[in-house]
């Protein structure tokens, strides 16, 4: 009976301990969504000396292709979401692959900006997989 209470105290200290090491309350980290075929991806953007840096990519591993559109949109206003497309980018290909986008474009004073991420991915069969959509941070040129 004694060595059952023993196990069964090592057994409530051992599920606690791996619990409170899971819980990461104090610092969370964001919600990354799960994909079929993309291994990592995303989309930054950034203001430097009059320019909007824009960084995109997307990684996918072999037996699989995607086609890839970047946007870099803008609007007038933060509270506004009626951006239009300014400038379009796009890649593409099969097999083991991480495919970037690294570009700026000149920034006009009083507009907002952001990068969209939209990417078809599909076995190297051509059957549909997944669709891939992110959104970067907006950032505003004063």
């Amino acid at each position: 009976m004694k060595k059952a209470v023993v196990v069964v105290l090592v057994l409530i200290f051992s599920i606690s301990s791996v619990m409170a090491a899971d819980y990461n309350g104090d610092n969370p980290e964001p919600i990354q969504p799960e994909y079929i075929a993309v291994l990592n991806t995303h989309v930054q953007i950034s203001l430097s000396s009059g320019k909007v840096l824009c960084s995109g990519s997307l990684k996918i591993p072999s037996g699989y292709t995607v086609s890839i559109t970047w946007k870099l949109q803008r609007t007038s206003s933060l509270n506004s979401n009626d951006y239009s497309t300014i400038e379009t980018w796009t890649d593409g290909g099969a097999g083991f692959h991480v495919f970037t986008l690294n570009t700026f474009r000149f920034a006009t004073h009083g507009h907002v900006y952001r990068l969209v991420e939209d990417a078809n991915v599909y076995r190297t069969n051509g059957s549909f997989v997944e669709n891939v959509s992110l959104t970067s941070s907006a950032v505003r040129y004063p």
